[in-house]
């Protein structure tokens, strides 16, 4: 991002339209089938990169800067904000019924979401997120970030507790 270019160009639809590219491959990466191939990888027993490896990578990486108390930057808590979402989707949707046979033709591996490991190994990462946030949120001095923070901590509040 060229600061000076984005300075001569209607910033908030340069915004949203990174936020929409951020979704779309965030999307992608923490599709329901890849999680399960990472899953079914595993328990092979090979020397593989596990599930839990790659959703501890992702949160880890998504929220890099719960751990240095860094201000979050509109870019970032866009992401952010698409992460919890993609979490709250792993946590209550299923995939489409598709046939067996179209479902090898676009190479999509079939799976129950709620009868699997994914919904187990989500809530996990929504807890030790909501845990991360909340000893972080105080100690940041940026407005904008400590608004995130505890929004974030509410959404994530309402996956895990949707009866509350």
């Amino acid at each position: 991002m060229n600061d000076e270019i984005l300075s001569r160009i209607n910033q908030a639809e340069f915004i949203d339209g990174f936020r929409g590219r951020q979704v779309s491959v965030l999307n992608s990466v923490l599709d329901p089938s890849r999680i399960a191939r990472l899953i079914e990888y595993d328990i092979r027993g090979e020397d593989t990169y596990s599930p839990f490896e790659f959703l501890d990578d992702m949160r880890g990486n998504i929220w890099s800067e719960l751990n240095d108390n860094s201000a979050i930057s509109v870019y970032r808590r866009n992401l952010q904000r698409a992460y919890i979402e993609r979490m709250e989707y792993l946590m209550t949707e299923e995939l489409p019924d598709i046939s067996a046979q179209f479902r090898r033709f676009l190479g999509i591996t079939s799976v129950n979401v709620s009868q699997s490991d994914i919904r187990p190994m989500v809530r996990e990462q929504l807890e030790t997120l909501q845990s991360d946030i909340s000893s972080a949120k105080n100690r940041v001095s940026d407005r904008a970030t400590r608004v995130h923070l505890a929004d974030a901590e509410r959404r994530i509040e309402n996956i895990l507790n949707p009866d509350n």
